[in-house]
């Protein structure tokens, strides 16, 4: 069972010396039985709903020591409630007193910093700041109370609508609206903006600000855990929700995933986005870890968060099961007391390139790493040793990250698109990184008299179909309705936060014969990075059921529709591949991007390419601008 809530209140008493002792001690002693209260519904909440055959004794224990802690806090505050009434509220000594800490003006701040709530709607709000409005009544009645006693001895005060109305047009108010105001409006604030700065030079230095961001996600110095995507689990988990907590929004999302003609694919996608969760996982704490000037970092829990809407943020369900994302050996390698850490420039290289690593350790571990082993390896997907080697066995300090040496392999024996794994051992700990080899290619997407390459649809490619032949059509991602394409999931969950990207991970089909010289898993890892960053989500609700997308993005669950970036179907006599993807910028610094490009080719101008799916051309120009 869990441990009973433990809260400790430092504060001196030249903090509020407008306030007396007893209201102080008063106002702790309130927000502690609050905690307690809570704690205890939590574990009343528990014993409810555990299985009828679980032994309850420990809970209950805990209950009866609660209730019991909680009877005497009350007396002994009802006691301090009545002190600090017969208390002079400005000791007369004190002419000039002021509170330091203005409670009402707290109170209402607090609430305030709920408003980016109301973009979910008035409901949410409410529920947001319900936990505030005791503490706010309150401070209503202290604030009138010491208002009043300021009268009664002759001296001046703020009148207590004053103090309400400067907190109300305060400037924390007023940033926190702002806020609330860009997560209902920010694509309407930005598009304004932009035609009211429409000068050249200040959109290029904003895209330029824009992609320094995104190289600053890219390495992973600021990155964010986002949350993902798993209705699979989700569907699962609606039987153990009983009672007063049944889990009515859950059966709203498996409904309308059925409505979409997608039900069948909610395992798919429940390990499609998980896969990429711990992916991220691993990635964002290594990041955290390896910058040493940090103080940790913090999740918010290792299950899921129920509230909000729901936000499956966690790598256990809410009962704390696993979810089979991954096993608590992998995930001690990045999340431990001593975790070997690896910097690296890309995880998608040429193989004309060297792969270069710089080993460090965080060891915050007890005691020091004497003499500690430091041993290296890449191994193929067959687990095969292309290279390994030493470095200097060395003593490691602890309460620290520190560097222990560097290693190369160059990639000139890799003549055909390969994942490769780099492992790292120091001492008795080990994590290891996969990266992606790629030959280069040149030439890519030579139309041919059967296969026609094209970035538009227009009459030629609709001919092209017409004579029964093959059309590739890659339209830029400028030039494609839909929602944008990023690489991570989103963040905490879409029902809270309703900004872009409003997708949690893609389902890749690799069965299909288009990844045949692709190396791929089911769910995108990062040699997808430069892919989907350079891509556009088309939204294919009105394409036929039957039809899958090749790349099937994930939707959030509270909409799940039918998403995708790369498809096929056959139009008219002749066959259509449809990929959403900017094939031109910087295409030779993306060695991913070409060698999927050149699976394609080799797909598309071989028999294998045969769509089943009918779809009109109306269809097609229904996604694309003209």
């Amino acid at each position: 069972m869990s441990k009973p809530v433990e809260v400790e209140f430092l504060m001196k008493d030249k903090l509020t010396p407008g306030m007396n002792k007893a209201e102080r001690e008063a106002l702790e002693l309130r927000n502690t039985v609050r905690l307690l209260e809570a704690e205890l519904e939590r574990l009343r909440l528990a014993g409810e709903t555990a299985a009828p055959n679980l032994d309850q004794s420990a809970n209950i224990a805990q209950i009866h020591a609660l209730e019991k802690q909680l009877e005497e806090l009350r007396g002994k505050l009802k006691l301090l409630q009545e002190e600090s009434e017969s208390v002079q509220v400005t000791p007369a000594d004190m002419p000039n007193a002021q509170r330091q800490f203005n409670g009402l003006h707290n109170s209402i701040q607090q609430m305030a910093r709920e408003m980016p709530s109301l973009a979910m709607g008035p409901q949410m709000f409410f529920l947001a700041i319900s936990n505030n409005l005791p503490i706010f009544t309150d401070e209503l009645a202290r604030a009138r109370k010491e208002y009043d006693e300021l009268q009664k001895s002759g001296k001046k005060g703020t009148p207590v609508w004053k103090q309400v109305l400067s907190s109300l047009f305060s400037w924390q108010t007023a940033m926190t609206t702002g806020i609330m105001l860009l997560v209902m409006y920010g694509d309407e604030i930005w598009d304004w903006t932009k035609n009211l700065f429409s000068a050249k030079k200040g959109v290029d230095e904003f895209n330029i600000s824009l992609k320094e961001m995104t190289e600053i996600e890219k390495d992973g110095r600021a990155q964010t855990v986002r949350t993902r995507f798993e209705l699979k689990s989700v569907i699962d988990e609606i039987k153990n929700f009983t009672g007063p907590v049944q889990a009515r929004n859950f059966e709203i999302f498996r409904e309308l995933l059925d409505k979409n003609h997608m039900l069948d694919q909610a395992h798919d996608f429940f390990r499609a986005s998980g896969a990429l969760t711990a992916i991220e996982y691993k990635d964002v704490i290594e990041a955290q870890l390896r910058t040493y000037l940090k103080g940790g970092f913090q999740l918010l829990s290792l299950n899921d968060f129920t509230g909000q809407g729901y936000a499956p943020v966690g790598i256990l369900d809410p009962f704390w099961n696993t979810k089979g994302l991954i096993t608590p050996e992998k995930w001690r390698e990045f999340c431990a007391p001593t975790v070997a850490l690896l910097r690296f420039d890309k995880r998608a290289l040429y193989n004309d390139e060297v792969f270069e690593g710089k080993a460090e350790i965080y060891n915050y571990g007890p005691t020091l790493l004497k003499n500690a082993k430091i041993n290296w390896s890449i191994t193929d997907s067959n687990g095969k040793t292309l290279k390994s080697g030493k470095l200097k066995t060395q003593t490691v300090g602890k309460n620290g990250v520190f560097p222990l040496g560097s290693f190369s392999y160059a990639l000139n024996n890799i003549t055909e698109p390969q994942k490769l794994t780099v492992h790292l051992s120091v001492a008795h700990v080990k994590n290891s990184w996969d990266i992606w080899v790629y030959p280069r290619h040149s030439n890519l997407m030579q139309s041919t008299s059967e296969v026609l390459y094209t970035t538009v649809f227009d009459e030629k490619a609709k001919q092209h179909l017409a004579d029964g032949k093959k059309v590739v059509l890659c339209p830029k991602p400028s030039k494609v309705k839909g929602r944008k394409s990023v690489f991570h999931n989103h963040f905490w969950n879409p029902i809270m936060f309703k900004w872009p990207p409003m997708t949690i991970g893609c389902l890749i089909h690799d069965d299909q014969p288009i990844f045949e010289h692709f190396i791929t898993s089911y769910h995108t890892d990062w040699q997808w990075w430069d892919i989907l960053e350079n891509a556009k989500v088309i939204e294919m609700k009105d394409a036929p059921a039957a039809l899958r997308p090749f790349i099937q993005v994930i939707d959030h669950y509270d909409n799940n529709e039918k998403l995708g970036i790369g498809f096929e179907a056959k139009v008219k006599k002749g066959s259509l591949l449809v990929l959403a993807v900017d094939t031109q910028k910087n295409i030779n610094e993306r060695p991913a991007t070409q060698q999927l490009l050149e699976s394609i080719d080799r797909y598309v101008k071989s028999d294998k390419f045969a769509p089943q799916i009918t779809v009109d051309e109306s269809y097609i120009e229904s996604f694309l601008k003209k």
